[in-house]
C-alpha cells in the first residue's frame, strides 16, 4: 500500500520548507537546470535506498519484488555517476544543458572531468530532458491546458523511455 506519510516527513527532514517551496516556485516558471536536477538526486539519496522510497509510494511497493536488487543498485550507482558529471561542468552548461547536445566535445571534456563514460553523460542528459519535458507538461495539466488525448500521448511516451 505504502506511506506517503511517512515519505512525506522523510522529505521535510530532508529539505526545508523554504527549499521545497523555492523548488516548487522554479519548476512552475519552467526553470529546471541541472542545478535542480542535482538537487533532486541529492535529496532522493538522502531518503534513502531505492527500494526504500518505491515501498513507501502507494502502487510502488508490489513492484519492488519484481525489479532485481541488481537493476535498483545499479540506478544508484548512474545516479553516482550523474553527480560526478554535473560536478564537471560549467556554469553556462548546467544553466544551459541543451548546449550539451550539439557540442560532442563538451561532453567528452565531461565524461574525462567525472571519471564517467560518454554514454553514462548522453544517458543523464537524454534523463534530464525528459523529466524537465513531463515537468512542463504536468505545469500544462495543472492549468488545464492539456486534452485527454494530449495526456494519453504523453503517458504512452514516457511510459517507454522510464528504465531501472
Amino acid at each position: 500500500m505504502g506511506d506517503l506519510q511517512a515519505l512525506i516527513e522523510k522529505v521535510h527532514s530532508v529539505m526545508s520548507e523554504d527549499e521545497i517551496k523555492k523548488t516548487q516556485e522554479k519548476l512552475r516558471e519552467g526553470k529546471f537546470t541541472m542545478h535542480e536536477f542535482e538537487s533532486q538526486m541529492e535529496a532522493m539519496g538522502s531518503l534513502g535506498s531505492m527500494d526504500k522510497i518505491m515501498s513507501l509510494i502507494p502502487g510502488l511497493g508490489g513492484m519492488k519484488e519484481k525489479i532485481p536488487e541488481s537493476a535498483l543498485e545499479q540506478q544508484q550507482s548512474k545516479v553516482k555517476n550523474w553527480k560526478a558529471a554535473i560536478k564537471s561542468m560549467t556554469e553556462e552548461e548546467k544553466q544551459n544543458p541543451e548546449i550539451l547536445e550539439k557540442q560532442t566535445s563538451r561532453i567528452q571534456r565531461i565524461a574525462k572531468g567525472s571519471g564517467v563514460s560518454t554514454s553514462d553523460v548522453r544517458t543523464m542528459i537524454k534523463q534530464f530532458r525528459m523529466i524537465k519535458e513531463m515537468i512542463k507538461s504536468q505545469s500544462g495539466m495543472a492549468e488545464g491546458k492539456m486534452d485527454q488525448r494530449a495526456m494519453m500521448k504523453l503517458a504512452k511516451k514516457f511510459g517507454k523511455k522510464m528504465k531501472f
